[in-house]
């Protein structure tokens, strides 16, 4: 379990339902307050709307992929601090010098266990301070 979360507001984008309902679940085990999104577009208006302290996003999804939703974030003064788990297929990378240029923290390969993102989720929590 990652302690620190109760209270705090996460957003979860991604088009693949069943994965969003697990991340879900683990969260609200934590006490996080979760958003879903099935987009990058919709995952944007609820970050600029809702201010999580945390976004997890999947690399490929309609409208408008993770990364591009990173870019956005990194590019507006109300979302450029938010940190981004990003979830990607296995094989996929992204380049180093491309995460720069965002507030990806951190990346999860898909699929994954319960187990392997409750580490991937404290080591962000952790590495960003965002619970105290």
């Amino acid at each position: 379990m990652v302690s620190g979360l109760a209270g705090c507001t996460i957003l979860v984008a991604d088009d693949e339902r069943y994965i969003s309902t697990i991340i879900s679940l683990k969260l609200r085990q934590a006490g996080a307050t979760v958003i879903n999104a099935i987009d990058g577009l919709e995952a944007f208006e609820l970050v600029c709307a809702h201010q999580p302290v945390l976004v997890i996003a999947d690399s490929q999804m309609p409208e408008m992929g993770g990364l591009e939703l990173a870019e956005r974030m990194k590019s507006s003064p109300t979302t450029e601090h938010i940190p981004i788990l990003m979830l990607i297929s296995r094989g996929y990378c992204i380049e180093p010098t491309r995460m720069l240029k965002t507030n990806i923290r951190a990346l999860l390969s898909k699929p994954f266990s319960a187990r392997e993102l409750l580490a991937k989720l404290a080591e962000v929590v952790i590495e960003t301070g965002i619970a105290a």
